[in-house]
């Protein structure tokens, strides 16, 4: 049997949730909102202090994402989300998931839910967890400054 190479292997299934004082309608309004160029800078901020990232000339590389339309499960809307960061400091190569929102009574979950394919599990679950804390208290935030 042939072994694939570190980068290219799935490595770890992640859940992670994050409290958001908004309601869910908040969340998926954002997620909804396109162009989604507005993902750039969390995702940017969420690989911090990772500052090797693949490019020429010390340039670094914009990281590649893709949200996908929102889909409702019961209490739960779903939206895909996949994410490439070009990122060589110890990070996944790919992230394939979604974001799961689900109403509380006066807030909301927001979730990161999916695999990893390289990186190491520490690394990518931090990751992950900067990404989720900045977005949470990002519309957090913004909800309490139009209310």
């Amino acid at each position: 049997m042939q072994q694939l190479p570190e980068r290219s292997r799935v490595i770890d299934t992640i859940r992670i949730e994050e409290r958001a004082d908004t309601g869910a309608a908040t969340v998926v309004g954002l997620l909804e909102h396109r162009p989604a160029t507005w993902l750039r800078s969390f995702l940017q901020l969420s690989l911090l202090p990772g500052a090797a990232t693949r490019g020429g000339n010390g340039s670094t590389a914009v990281p590649w994402y893709r949200l996908g339309p929102t889909a409702e499960a019961g209490p739960e809307i779903s939206v895909p989300f996949i994410w490439w960061p070009h990122s060589d400091d110890g990070v996944f190569s790919r992230f394939h998931g979604r974001f799961v929102i689900r109403q509380l009574d006066d807030s909301c979950m927001l979730a990161l839910d999916g695999s990893t394919t390289g990186g190491t599990p520490e690394r990518n679950r931090s990751t992950l967890y900067v990404l989720l804390t900045l977005m949470s208290k990002a519309v957090s935030s913004s909800d309490q400054d139009d209310g």
